[in-house]
This record gives C-alpha cells, structure tokens and sequence, in this order.
C-alpha cells in the first residue's frame, strides 16, 4: 500500500508528522511526500484508490477560491484521469458533508437529489464528485462518494483542535452563540465507513458516513472543560454566510448496503481526544 500526501503546512505539520509515524508503527506501507496536482501515475495502476485529500475553505477571499477549486477539483480530476490511463478500476472519494448546504431536510437524506453548497469547499466537493460520476460513466471506473460528517479522533479534527485550545489556553473562535449542531464521526468508524464501502461494489454510488450523534458547540465544549478540567475562552462572533446552523447525516443507506454501524459516542471519542491530549 501506499500512502500520498503533501504535507500542507496550512494544518499543524507537527500533528501530521506524529500521526504518520504513529501508522508507521502499526501498519506496513511506503509514503511518499508529493502533491497530487504534480502527478501520480507513476504509482499507478493499484487495486483501488481511496482519495481523501481535502483543502477547507478558512475565508471567502478570491486566492481562497482558487486555491480550494485547484486542491479539491483540478487535483481530483488529474487523479480519476491517472486512474483510466492506468486501468485502476475503482475510486474511492472522501466528500464532505459541507455540500448539502443548507438542505431542508435533516438528517440530509443521502438520497437528496439536487444540492446547493453554500460555501467553497462544498461547491469544490460537489464539483470533485461530479467528475468521478462522469469518468464511471465515460470510462467504468467504479466510483464510490463517502460524504464524511465532521471526522475527528485523538489525532485530528475540530473537537482535536478544541482541546488542544483549552490546554494552552487559546481563543476558541465560535459562531453565533455557540448554538450551531454538528454531528462528529470518530476516526474508528470513519475507518469502518471506508472498509465496508471497499468491500461493496457499484459501478457508482454515495454514501452519508456519520456518527449518529452529535452536539452543539458549546455542549462539546463544556464536555471537553469537564473532561480536561480546563474553562475555555470564548470569543464568539457573527456567523458567516457559509456556515449552516444544524448538520447531521442520515446513514441508512450505508447501514443497509455497508453494514455500517457507528459503535463510538461522542462521550467515549470526547474521553479519548482528552485523554490523548492530556498525554501529550
């Protein structure tokens, strides 16, 4: 197996490196420090590709615009293009909740028809999704959508983020009165979203990957303080344009078809973020 990325020093490139030779550790695999806007077929052909690369919008600039279109779209479409020139027969791709937008219903139905992302990383997602629907159909690849509800885990991700805020006493930055709800995916079923989707074939299909449960932030964040015995410090702000008030993910689909099952609470993943963060 090999394992691709570039390192974007945009997110914390000690927390990377920790968690890359954490893997090192407990699997066997070859990394290669690269960007995948340079080029993978070299690496190609393989059984199957699971593309998880994300860039996630941090403004509403142009150069942000461009940036996120040029990490999210161009790079994946370079990606499923290596994949038909190489006869890689199947593409996994890890989407985002963000392109549901604002959709009326909740949990946004995995059979939602027309979406209407309201920010850039959704727009870019979708768009990255759209691709891979056209190349399973132009060319045969099998093309699988994971649209990952708020992942996270000791290593990374918001709730990562927000503990790591609270040890060393950083501002954490919450829209509107800290009322927004999400819904998080520990890393454990993430994985298990993931492998049950490898094991199932279709020549195109999407799937929600959710956690079942969920919180507003400042629930989680007072969940984190009692956890880590620490009080946070708040700013709280207007909320943006691109944010959407209540995000959560119906699975049936993936249930059915998957068999997948989110086993961790947000209790238990809340006790070993703390933990791992208390270790550090």
């Amino acid at each position: 197996m090999v394992v691709v990325d570039n390192l974007d020093p945009s997110y914390s490139l000690e927390q990377k490196r920790e968690n890359l030779s954490r893997a090192q550790r407990k699997g066997d695999f070859q990394f290669e420090e690269r960007d995948l806007r340079t080029g993978v077929e070299d690496l190609l052909p393989v059984d199957r590709i699971i593309h998880l690369a994300t860039y996630f919008q941090k403004s509403s600039s142009p150069e942000e615009a461009f940036l996120c279109h040029d990490i999210n779209v161009n790079a994946s479409l370079l990606l499923y293009e290596a994949a038909r020139k190489t006869k890689t027969p199947r593409v996994l791709l890890g989407s985002s909740s963000e392109v549901y937008g604002r959709h009326p219903k909740t949990p946004f139905p995995d059979d939602a028809g027309l979406l209407t992302p309201v920010s850039l990383t959704g727009a870019t997602k979708l768009a990255a999704e759209n691709y891979l629907r056209v190349y399973s159909d132009l060319h045969g690849i099998e093309g699988t959508i994971l649209r990952i509800f708020n992942p996270y885990g000791p290593g990374g991700g918001l709730i990562h983020q927000w503990a790591k805020s609270i040890m060393v006493e950083e501002e954490i930055d919450l829209p509107g009165k800290g009322e927004h709800e999400r819904e998080y995916t520990f890393i454990d079923d993430l994985l298990s979203g993931i492998e049950g989707a490898l094991d199932h074939s279709d020549l195109f299909t999407f799937y929600n990957i959710g956690g079942g449960a969920g919180a507003s932030d400042k629930v989680v964040i007072s969940m984190l303080e009692n956890g880590l015995g620490k009080k946070s410090q708040i700013r709280y702000r207007k909320q943006w344009k691109t944010e959407v008030e209540k995000v959560w993910g119906g699975t049936e689909k993936a249930r059915i078809n998957l068999g997948y099952e989110p086993r961790v609470s947000l209790e238990e993943g809340i006790r070993q973020v703390v933990s791992a963060q208390q270790s550090e």
